[in-house]
């Protein structure tokens, strides 16, 4: 997982009592998700949740994000 996505999953989860890798989601953090990773250009395609494992895919939504830190400013 790429460091950007990390840092956008624990924003998420910011909040939660106890081990992170442990914390109980719920639809508000999915909400929460996905409105951060809309600004680098993602959204949530599918989201899996398990007992034991939760899988959420993001596929790019936009060719350049507004947070596309590689572009020059015009």
């Amino acid at each position: 997982m790429e460091e950007w996505m990390k840092i956008i999953l624990m924003n998420a989860l910011k909040g939660k009592k106890g081990d992170l890798t442990m914390a109980q989601i719920d639809e508000l953090d999915f909400e929460r998700l996905g409105n951060l990773s809309a600004g680098f250009g993602w959204r949530i395609k599918q989201k899996e949740i398990l007992e034991d494992k939760l899988t959420v895919t993001l596929e790019k939504e936009r060719v350049e994000p507004e947070t596309d830190l590689s572009s020059e400013p015009t």
